[in-house]
């Protein structure tokens, strides 16, 4: 018995311990899914939106749940989840509800924004879409209905209104649409319209009948007052149009000002005839004032303070012009006063100056001193006068020295370096005949080639006696080529027995001063003097998308009527004679068909290239006249044509009707003359040795001699040099 009843006992224990490890894996099991529900509820919860309005309930019902997981309470789990589901469910329905307010809400903005205006119900409809957008983000879902009603009923009112009010509001829509934006001018009517247009819609808009009739009217009316009054303007606007370009024509308009002024008469007409009248009045305007701006500056009370003196396209985008100024450092010129154009292919097209600044120093001087006989008594005079003009220049101007004589010869290139130009002004003899235009000539062709402000300075006493090849230079050459080139002659007579009118004309005409027997002290003054005039000028800079070798005419307007300053300077600007210029050091002494141009000059330094060489510069000449169609008359110098492909066959002319074509084109007859000018130099050298070196040599035995030097068999070929050098030793 006491056996069996402990066997007993011990399995009633049994049982009870594995019952209590049931209950608690099962509260286990339960309470971990339970938790898993619990998550998942609050990933709902957090998805949908309206559930903050259930915020309170919600945050006490996930306190409960978590504090029964936390002790296993696992009898109300299946209680809570019910809880749980049912406010998600409530959440998810105030979304639905929220949704479809919204939606109402959006449908009635889009009826009230059809409406003309809201008028005085425009505050009430305000403040209601606001409450609405309040109650939306609050989920007040028991004054959805409230708000949407409340906004009904405003519409329903502001459509009412607009209904009686449309015929007004029909009206001021069809007489505003009368004037589109670009078929009407309103003219001394500009003030009435904006007034009566105003007082129309605020009419409108405050929903006053009485008041919007009387507007309305009122604007109607105008409208076809400015519509007449357009039609008038009109005519009148295109007769004074066309008044003002025949006023351009009578009083003398440059080239570019009438060019302007027919463009501004042309988009005028082109916008008259599309019924563009604002763009016409617009137009109309331009030309008025092109028209005053261009009198005032032709002939108004204005100083024309500004003259083009020269230009430097140096630059490949952009160009320099160096202008005089009659109001000198009284008066800064203000960029934005300049306007320029520049005419490319018949086009004027407008470029941007970008600096305008006054040059101090900087110049480029060729001095050139004549050193012929007829200056002997006077020459120890001129040399201190070359001197103490050297001794006046500023360290920042460069000299070059070349000379007056029975030939022209320089003695030094441009430097900075005084001194040498001393050095050499000091080592001149005195003697011979006068080469003056032939040296001016050459002087001006070697200072073109130098950047920035560049003149000739002269000393003579303007004695022009040549020696007579029949290729001597004239003074007008010099003033032609001074002009192509916009490198002044300045000169200063120098002796008892100038010839004053020829120096005079030569130095005025190519921009610069004559001063005669001025003393050596005072020759710091005539340098003060040219200092000014081209040591100050002023470098108006600006930009182009022009090759900087292609001619162009240009047009500067300078305008200050406020302080009385205006100028216009109007020209053809000869970049391809500058590059021409500039670049005139590139020619190959040993390319002979270089030599060859018809656009630009040859200069003294071009020519040295070619050394003694008279083979070479007899071959350049026959160049020439082979180009105008001369006919040869040796085989050899036809051949010679031929190989460098010059001519394909013999031209016709005889030597007479060559240089008659030639005379034509000023260049080519210029450097036919520089070419025949630099061959009597080379047989001049020769000549004069021979002379100096065989006392008593006949005329005939010079002539033969020369011929025999050069290797050439043809004894008269060099006939007139050989004369000509003859002459000038005897």
């Amino acid at each position: 018995m006491k056996r069996g009843l402990k066997i007993g006992i011990i399995s009633g224990a049994s049982v009870i311990g594995v019952a209590i490890i049931t209950l608690v894996t099962i509260a286990l099991i339960k309470t971990s899914s339970f938790k898993d529900s619990l998550a998942g509820f609050t990933d709902q919860a957090a998805a949908t939106a309206s559930m903050k309005a259930y915020e309170t309930d919600y945050q006490t019902l996930v306190n409960d749940a978590t504090d029964a997981s936390d002790y296993y309470k696992f009898w109300t789990y299946g209680d809570y989840e019910d809880q749980f589901a049912e406010l998600l469910g409530k959440a998810e329905e105030a979304d639905r509800k929220t949704t479809s307010f919204q939606k109402n809400v959006s449908d009635l903005k889009t009826k009230f924004d059809a409406l003309y205006s809201l008028g005085k119900y425009k505050s009430d409809v305000d403040s209601a879409f606001t409450q609405a957008d309040s109650y939306a983000r609050d989920f007040r879902l028991d004054m959805y209905d409230k708000s949407v009603k409340n906004l009904e009923t405003l519409l329903a009112s502001a459509t009412d209104v607009n209904k009686k009010m449309a015929k007004y509001v029909i009206a001021f829509k069809e007489s505003t649409a009368k004037l589109n934006d670009n078929s009407y001018i309103l003219g001394d009517l500009e003030s009435e319209y904006s007034e009566a247009k105003n007082d129309a819609v605020r009419s409108i808009e405050e929903f006053d009948e009485t008041a919007a009739s009387k507007a309305v009217a009122r604007y109607a009316q105008l409208i076809d007052r400015i519509l007449e009054n357009t039609k008038e303007l009109v005519r009148e606007y295109t007769d004074e149009v066309d008044e003002l370009v025949e006023h351009a024509y009578d009083y003398g308009y440059s080239e570019f000002d009438i060019n302007r002024v027919n463009d501004i008469r042309n988009r005028f007409k082109e916008a008259a005839d599309s019924e563009d009248y604002t763009k016409m009045e617009e137009e109309y305007n331009n030309l008025n004032a092109w028209i005053e701006d261009t009198d005032s500056v032709l002939y108004g009370y204005t100083d024309k303070t500004l003259k083009w003196v020269q230009a430097d396209v140096s630059d490949n985008d952009s160009v320099k012009l160096y202008m005089s100024s009659t109001a000198g450092d009284s008066y800064d010129l203000k960029l934005e006063d300049f306007v320029v154009y520049e005419n490319d292919g018949g086009v004027w097209n407008e470029r941007k100056a970008t600096d305008i600044s006054q040059i101090r120093g900087a110049m480029s001087v060729d001095l050139v001193v004549d050193v012929s006989s007829s200056m002997w008594d006077d020459f120890y005079t001129m040399q201190c006068a070359v001197e103490n003009f050297i001794n006046s220049t500023s360290s920042d101007t460069k000299l070059g020295l070349s000379t007056i004589g029975t030939i022209y010869e320089r003695f030094q290139t441009m430097t900075n370096n005084k001194e040498n130009i001393r050095n050499s002004l000091w080592s001149l003899n005195c003697d011979g005949l006068t080469s003056l235009y032939q040296s001016l000539y050459s002087s001006v062709v070697y200072t073109a080639s130098q950047t920035g402000s560049r003149c000739v300075v002269a000393f003579t006493d303007g004695d022009n006696v040549p020696y007579g090849t029949g290729y001597d230079y004239s003074a007008q050459d010099v003033i032609d080529v001074s002009k192509y080139y916009q490198v002044p002659v300045y000169i200063i007579g120098v002796g008892y027995n100038v010839n004053s009118s020829s120096l005079r004309n030569i130095a005025e005409s190519t921009g610069g001063l004559y001063f005669e027997n001025i003393g050596v002290s005072r020759l710091s003054d005539v340098y003060a003097e040219i200092y000014e005039k081209l040591g100050h000028l002023y470098a108006l800079t600006y930009l182009t998308d022009m090759p900087n070798d292609v001619s162009r005419t240009i047009y500067v307007r300078y305008t200050d009527i406020a302080n009385g300053v205006s100028a216009i300077i109007d020209g053809v600007l000869e970049a391809e004679t500058l590059q021409d210029a500039y670049h005139a050091s590139e020619i190959d002494g040993n390319d002979v068909l270089r030599y060859y141009t018809e656009t630009s000059y040859l200069s003294s330094d071009d020519l040295l290239k070619l050394g003694d060489s008279l083979d070479k510069l007899q071959t350049i000449i026959n160049i020439y006249f082979a180009h105008y169609g001369y006919k040869f008359s040796t085989q050899t110098a036809l051949d010679t044509m031929i190989s460098l492909g010059v001519i394909k066959k013999n031209g016709k002319l005889d030597n007479d009707a060559v240089l008659k074509k030639m005379k034509n084109d000023r260049i080519v007859y210029q450097n036919l003359s520089a070419l025949f000018n630099f061959r009597y130099e080379l047989i001049f050298k020769v000549a004069s040795q021979l002379y100096y070196s065989n006392p008593g040599i006949s005329y005939d035995q010079m002539r033969v001699a020369v011929h025999e030097y050069f290797g050439e068999t043809n004894q008269n070929r060099f006939s007139y040099d050989v004369k000509a050098a003859w002459s000038a030793l005897h």
